[in-house]
């Protein structure tokens, strides 16, 4: 009597539901199918089809277009660092690798130009402001980046030349060594056969 009424109060904890772990599977797998898929929709709408455009205006000269595809690619150019940034945190966000491909598109189109958009909004008034700034740490970077290259080719140069050097020097040394091999190898048959021929006379 004491046990059922001790079970009968004991409240009864609902289990937490986990989705198994083939239906997490398939959902993962998906998922980077779809990403797949959207890469290579943005390699083909992004860059191909852009980029043969681009062949066809130069060949007809039409110089007024040239333009907006300097400012399409400079725009991408900035979409892609932005996007390697976004890959990391924002990649589980719903319809995000289709939101991209969108995006890719949106931003060539001659009806949305949003390239042009976007660079006559933010991207231009940015540079120009900060146009000074940005020059001078490419020069510095550039500068930095020769004195680093030019101290890394000296030290190789010398390592070069020391290796180089130590092997001139070891050179004389093996072959002496190696001509050494070979005489007392020429002579180890004539040794061996007078000790065979004394062994042979000391037992007669």
């Amino acid at each position: 009597g004491a046990l059922s009424v001790s079970a009968a109060k004991t409240p009864v904890v609902p289990k937490p539901t986990s989705i198994p772990s083939k239906s997490l599977q398939a959902l993962t797998e998906s998922k980077m199918l779809g990403s797949l898929f959207s890469r290579i929709l943005i390699f083909l709408l992004g860059y191909a089809y852009p980029g043969y455009k681009c062949f066809k205006d130069i060949e007809k000269n039409k110089r007024e277009e040239w333009r907006d595809w300097m400012v399409y690619w400079l725009i991408l150019a900035v979409f892609t660092m932005a996007e390697r940034i976004t890959d990391a945190f924002v990649f589980w966000f719903p319809l995000y690798s289709e939101a991209k491909v969108v995006c890719v598109v949106w931003l060539w189109h001659r009806r949305t130009q949003g390239a042009k958009l976007l660079y006559e909004a933010f991207l231009k008034p940015f540079l120009l402001e900060h146009e000074q700034e940005v020059d001078k740490c490419i020069d510095e970077s550039r500068t930095r980046a020769t004195d680093l290259f030019a101290s890394y080719w000296s030290r190789a140069m010398g390592y070069a030349q020391t290796c180089f050097y130590h092997a001139l020097q070891s050179f004389p040394q093996n072959q002496s060594a190696a001509g050494g091999r070979v005489q007392n190898a020429q002579f180890t048959p004539n040794t061996a056969h007078q000790a065979a021929a004394s062994s042979y006379y000391k037992t007669s």
